[in-house]
Parts: structure tokens; sequence; C-alpha cells
């Protein structure tokens, strides 16, 4: 749940106090629902990953010379495990213990599948934007804006979950707007749409 940057750069470690024998990586973006939301903070140094040294590509040593990105460690636990971090923050030492939850993304799958939300009102089918809607037709199809949320977006306080009108159902009382599909609503009567 964050996004980082390595600390090659002796200007950058400088930029947050780090002294030769300190190395890490810098936390640039703290994902809203992950994992470490409410923990982690942008500008902090993630030095070690549950006792595993990270050096200032973003790697850890395994054995005695295998060197792979410290993303590796995730494989190796499950969602609801609970791993310790060693993290510098405004220069000081912490150790914080993070419980992993599975990855927050704002176009979910849903792993059930049975009985999708929505919201129909004269005739305009609203319905969250997830991995499985994408499922339903050719990926081609597919307006780009929506391929890009799929891709690019990340969840918000301000978007937690992204809706659509999927589909119109043609009647007099919607004439005219009945060749709508797959639209992006971000607003209804001016009130911003932050979920169903």
């Amino acid at each position: 749940g964050v996004f980082n940057q390595n600390l090659k750069s002796l200007p950058l470690r400088k930029y947050y106090k780090l002294s030769s024998d300190q190395t890490g990586i810098v936390i640039t973006k703290v994902l809203y629902g992950g994992s470490a939301d409410g923990l982690l903070k942008e500008d902090d140094v993630l030095e070690a990953f549950d006792g595993h040294p990270i050096d200032n590509e973003g790697y850890i040593t395994l054995g005695k010379s295998d060197r792979v990105n410290w993303y590796y460690l995730f494989a190796q636990y499950s969602p609801g495990d609970e791993v310790p971090l060693d993290i510098i923050r405004n220069g000081q030492k912490m150790m914080i213990k993070v419980k992993l939850k599975p990855l927050s993304c704002i176009v979910p799958f849903r792993e059930d599948n049975m009985n999708p939300s929505y919201f129909l009102y004269a005739g305009f089918v609203f319905v969250p934007l997830t991995g499985n809607y994408f499922q339903t037709g050719d990926w081609k199809t597919f307006k780009s804006e929506l391929k890009d949320i799929y891709i690019h977006g990340l969840p918000s306080p301000e978007h937690k979950q992204v809706v659509i009108i999927s589909h119109v159902l043609p009647n007099e009382i919607n004439t005219g707007y009945d060749k709508i599909t797959n639209v992006l609503v971000d607003k209804v009567n001016g009130q911003p749409i932050t979920e169903m």
C-alpha cells in the first residue's frame, strides 16, 4: 500500500538527514485504505521489513549474496499477518507493526460476482466499476478514461469507488439519452459522488 523512491542520491539522503551507515527507501505515497494507511507517512524512510535491511536501491539480501527487490518479502506473508517495519520519521528511528490487508484499489475484482450492486433511476443504470465489469465486454470497446482508471486509478477519501452509467433502459422519460453507455459519474445535481 505504498509508493517509494530509492535513496541512491546523496543530496536526497542529506535531505532526509541519513548518516552514511543508514540505508533504506523513502515513502512517497501511502494508499488510502491500504495496509500502511494511518501508520506510515509520506517522507518516512523505510529501513527494514521484518528485520531485513533495505538498501538504498530498494533491495534486500537473502542468504549470503542474493539481492532481490524488497517487495519479494510480501510473497512470504498473507493478509492478516502483522509485519514489523523499521522506519526513520523526521530523523527519529521508530518500529511500527503493520497488519497486512489485501491490495486497496479503486477498481476491485469481486470474488463472489453473484449480486453486483446497482441503482436504477429513470432507466439509467448506475453501477460501481469493477474488474468483473470489464470482463463483460471486449477491452477495446471500453472508453479510454475507464481503462486509465482501471490501470492507474487510486482510491482516496473523496473517491472510494468509481461509479458509471453502464447503460440506459429506453423509455419515453429518457428519450435522447438511451444510447449512453459506460459513462463516468463524478457528480449528480452538483453533489460529488464518492461511492455507490
